[in-house]
């Protein structure tokens, strides 16, 4: 299962660039829907941000198994950790955070990439409808 993870891991990333090189061969700025922009713009965001999280490149991974409806995995190193959500429910739900304590310190906060929003990881999170979220704590 692992080895699925990381596999899944690579073709996300793939696909991002592939549909980042596509946005800049075919459409400029001017061209695009909104919706085509707030795709671009959420792939520059998580393509630039990727750049520099070490976790990423060179960390270690650990994966929860899928619990009602998330799916939730964290890449660390000694200094740093990402803790990946995917909400596949069809409405905003609240994820208990208890089951990560083993990797997930009580009261941390991280900065969630995708929004640019302060997530303070207490007991709990809300996660938006068919939503990643991508939480860097340094």
């Amino acid at each position: 299962m692992k080895l699925n993870t990381v596999i899944h891991g690579v073709c996300f990333f793939i696909c991002l660039m592939l549909a980042e090189q596509t946005f800049a061969q075919e459409n400029t700025v001017t061209e695009l829907t909104s919706r085509e922009k707030e795709a671009k713009f959420f792939i520059k965001n998580v393509l630039n941000w990727r750049k520099t999280a070490k976790a990423v490149h060179h960390g270690k991974l650990m994966h929860f198994a899928p619990e009602n409806g998330f799916y939730v995995y964290f890449r660390y190193t000694d200094s740093h950790k990402v803790m990946v959500i995917l909400n596949k429910n069809d409405g905003d739900v609240t994820l208990d955070l208890t089951r990560f304590r083993q990797i997930l310190d009580a009261g941390k906060k991280g900065k969630d990439i995708i929004s640019g929003k302060t997530i303070v990881l207490n007991r709990e999170i809300q996660v938006p409808a068919h939503t990643p979220m991508i939480i860097d704590m340094q």
